[in-house]
């Protein structure tokens, strides 16, 4: 199975769960994505729909914490990710 089905299938699965979304501003694609922003605030809204974001939906409270912890190292953005740990 792909990754991009196994993120369809992650997505379906918490949205189905009922979770209730928080406000705009704690949805990156609503605080960034509705102007022409920098390309740190695009490398946000990227990492923050690959967890699972979209406009209408924030991931489980743990999504900062699964960006900083990203494992797909082929990303051309792995090194530029938001919410890393401090090293």
């Amino acid at each position: 199975m792909s990754n991009v089905k196994k993120m369809q299938e992650a997505l379906e699965r918490r949205r189905a769960s009922g979770i209730k979304n928080k406000p705009p501003e704690n949805n990156l694609i609503k605080r960034y994505g509705l102007k022409e922003g920098t390309r740190k605030e695009s490398i946000y809204m990227m990492c923050f729909s690959c967890e699972g974001g979209d406009i209408d939906y924030l991931p489980d409270p743990g999504w900062k914490k699964g960006i900083g912890n990203c494992v797909i190292t082929d990303c051309p953005l792995y090194k530029w990710r938001p919410y890393q740990p401090r090293s």
